[in-house]
């Protein structure tokens, strides 16, 4: 059976599997945000709910700690793996902010209609 470590290990991995895109230009504080929402009871605890028992197993602020630790590693890991893809989402992001919305088209005032 595998340990609790593990299992956080293993929810950590899944949910950076799933970051592509434009999730990849969001910081990691904001990835690492998100992701403990996930953890979250709303009351301020963190909870793991086991996949094999669903039970929510209360996480205490060491494990919090480390799952904080192992989570920003393994995005900065990620991100510096796909850096080329990074930098051309940046450059998309960037060509669509300068882009004009619309097309301007401007008339010449037609002076026979006086």
């Amino acid at each position: 059976m595998a340990t609790l470590w593990q299992k956080l290990s293993g929810s950590i991995n899944f949910y950076i599997r799933e970051v592509w895109d434009k999730k990849l230009l969001k910081s990691n504080e904001e990835l690492l945000k998100d992701y403990l929402s996930y953890l979250d009871d709303r009351e301020g605890n963190f909870e793991y709910l086991d996949k094999a028992t669903f039970e929510y197993i209360k996480l205490d602020p060491e494990e919090v700690e480390r799952i904080k630790k192992a989570f920003i590693e393994r995005i900065e890991k990620k991100k510096l793996k796909h850096s080329k893809e990074i930098e051309r989402l940046k450059i998309e992001e960037q060509e669509k902010r300068n882009k004009p919305l619309a097309t301007i088209i401007q008339f010449p005032k037609n002076k026979s209609l006086k």
